[in-house]
């Protein structure tokens, strides 16, 4: 789907202790898919040991792509016209991290801290070179304007839709992009901060 609102996230592991998803991590130490299923479950947790396996984990998947590659995963398209072909992943860094909106989606706290993550630190390679190079290195002006210009976007696209079953989405999307505006941008960088509206 263009938008990340409406895919509800697969939780195999949602019955599993944190520590028992951290015994799963290390039995699945090279064995991706797995590592993505845990990855996928720990976005839902806040706990310290949550964070700290799925930092763990992140870095683990880093290591294995050097030697593979992933299949691709969705951000939406910026601006209004029809995206062809290979010109857009079907799933992109931001939905590949854990984030998502809406009814199905994390919550304000998870979709925080979420974003902290993809802005602060080394993220997996999800589609090409090409594609991953325009999210610039963590801490970055580059990787916080990619960041909201994907969100931006993302309610553009959803407020064309004119319907009404993606008002919460739009409101989380747009008070995610006000939080990182107060968070990392105020003070730090003068690029244009994206807007919404159309």
């Amino acid at each position: 789907m263009s938008d990340n609102a409406l895919p509800q996230v697969s939780r195999p592991h949602s019955g599993k202790l944190s520590n028992e998803l951290q015994t799963l991590t290390t039995e699945n130490w090279d064995h991706l898919p797995t590592l993505i299923e845990i990855l996928n479950e720990l976005l839902f947790r806040r706990r310290r040991l949550a964070r700290q396996l799925r930092g763990n984990i992140v870095d683990r998947i880093i290591e294995l792509q050097q030697e593979s590659f992933i299949s691709p995963t969705t951000d939406a398209p910026e601006g209004p016209g029809q995206v062809k072909g290979e010109e857009w992943p079907d799933t992109g860094l931001l939905r590949f991290m854990g984030y998502s909106v809406g009814q199905n989606g994390a919550g304000d706290d998870s979709r925080r801290s979420i974003l902290d993550d993809v802005y602060a630190l080394n993220v997996p390679r999800v589609v090409s070179k090409d594609y991953m190079s325009a999210w610039g290195a963590p801490g970055t002006g580059q990787r916080l304007r990619k960041m909201a210009e994907c969100i931006a976007a993302f309610a553009r696209n959803a407020k064309r839709r004119r319907s009404s079953a993606m008002a919460t989405a739009i409101r989380e999307w747009e008070t995610d992009l006000e939080y990182l505006k107060r968070t990392y941008y105020i003070g730090h960088y003068n690029f244009a901060w994206p807007d919404t509206s159309l």
